[in-house]
């Protein structure tokens, strides 16, 4: 029903929870990554890029823009 798998969809909604979070808070990556259900957090860095198109230390730069 969502078009994606189970997975796929999990993974959005854990990204999603760890921008917020990181406009939110001033938690480091890899409190965030463990706070949303990654393991660690170079895999986090490298989902995270892949679905963003950015990775988690340029999109924090980019708030303070």
């Amino acid at each position: 029903e969502m078009g994606s798998t189970f997975n796929n969809y999990l993974t959005k909604v854990r990204i999603d929870k760890a921008k917020q979070l990181m406009r939110n808070t001033n938690k480091s990556i890899k409190e965030i990554s463990f706070d949303t259900g990654f393991n660690s957090q170079p895999y986090f860095c490298t989902v995270f890029k892949k679905i963003e198109g950015i990775s988690p230390s340029e999109y924090i730069q980019s708030l303070t823009k």
